[in-house]
């Protein structure tokens, strides 16, 4: 199902996303705060994304819910919203906004869809989102959707020449987000 609001429309991911989505992938920006670097090439993350439609292999009942971001104005895609679903408990959401559509709210208004669609769909009752202390723009967005900090977790992983720490929010689930 598709998930539209005033200037998204949020498609379930399909490897054909892959051609559309790999230009914004490929930005070595993106990814300062993940130990992850881009895919080499469009066949890769089309293997990837092969994967991640096949589902959790380790947890039968964990559902992945992944959405590529696409600006209905101009057919542009923005970014990608992706969910690890844990039905009748949580949910896990992490989101990727192109580097030159960062800052404009494109986002905050995904998340909203998807929060909202997550909430109506599967019995859970919170979500939880993780980021490095250093990716500000990520803290700040999921506290202005009323995600709590409930725990900082040292020396998580050592990538790109430093150690990370990680802020765990998590957002109870109870009412429609605005």
């Amino acid at each position: 199902m598709i998930l539209t609001t005033q200037r998204l429309a949020l498609e379930p991911l399909q490897v054909a996303h892959a051609e559309s989505l790999f230009p914004g992938f490929a930005d070595e920006r993106l990814y300062d705060y993940f130990d992850e670097m881009p895919h080499a090439n469009i066949a890769a993350l089309r293997a990837d994304y092969a994967r991640v439609l096949a589902g959790p292999r380790d947890h039968p009942t964990e559902r992945w819910v992944n959405y590529a971001v696409r600006e209905s104005a101009t057919d542009t895609y923005l970014g990608f919203i992706q969910t690890s679903v844990f039905p009748n408990d949580y949910a896990y959401l992490a989101y990727f906004v192109f580097t030159p559509y960062q800052g404009k709210g494109f986002a905050r208004e995904a998340c909203v869809a998807v929060l909202d669609h997550l909430r109506a769909t599967f019995q859970i009752n919170r979500v939880v989102a993780e980021m490095d202390v250093r990716n500000v723009a990520s803290w700040k967005l999921v506290t202005s959707l009323g995600f709590q900090r409930v725990a900082t977790t040292e020396n998580v992983a050592f990538f790109k020449g430093s150690s990370s720490t990680e802020y765990r929010y998590e957002l109870a689930l109870a009412e429609k987000l605005t």
